[in-house]
């Protein structure tokens, strides 16, 4: 018959090693889905062109001044395990909304706003300008980039700690 082989193995175990190369892991990639999915929106946001028209409902936003696709920033929470993904608050200028909801959200979900409209003086009235509610349908940017995203998400995680 055949010889059998004793054979003892020693293993140190730290806990701590091991939480801390979870940590860096998981903070690899989380940076790396929120890149993924702020480089998606903003790649989603196309230029307005000569004409400054506006996208169909529906469809991702063009970009009049650049702004929105500009600043779409993430942010890697340690604490709370998660990735912020979003456009930066910026001035609302001189725009009323409705709900308190800023210009991006009114953008990604539709909504409702007063602008402020100047009329140009014709030879009966003069120059005026008047308070305006205009209601814009959905331009989702951001969730489309947030699930395309998620397809492989959980991949990323494979033979990340070792």
């Amino acid at each position: 018959m055949g010889k059998f082989l004793n054979m003892a193995v020693k293993y140190k175990f730290t806990p701590k090693e091991l939480l801390s190369k979870a940590a860096k892991a998981e903070k690899q990639v989380l940076m790396g889905q929120g890149a993924y999915v702020r480089k998606a929106a903003m790649s989603s946001i196309k230029k307005a062109g000569k004409k400054r028209r506006s996208s169909k409902p529906g469809h991702p936003p063009y970009s009049q001044t650049g702004l929105l696709r500009k600043f779409i920033l993430f942010h890697v929470d340690e604490d709370a395990h998660n990735v912020i993904v979003g456009p930066k608050l910026l001035s609302q200028g001189k725009h009323n909304i409705d709900g308190g909801r800023t210009i991006p959200e009114i953008l990604e979900r539709g909504g409702s706003m007063r602008r402020i409209v100047k009329y140009k003086a014709t030879k009966r009235k003069p120059a005026t300008t008047r308070r305006v509610r205009v209601r814009i349908k959905a331009r989702p940017y951001m969730m489309p980039a947030y699930h395309k995203g998620l397809k492989d998400f959980a991949r990323k995680f494979e033979g990340t700690i070792t």
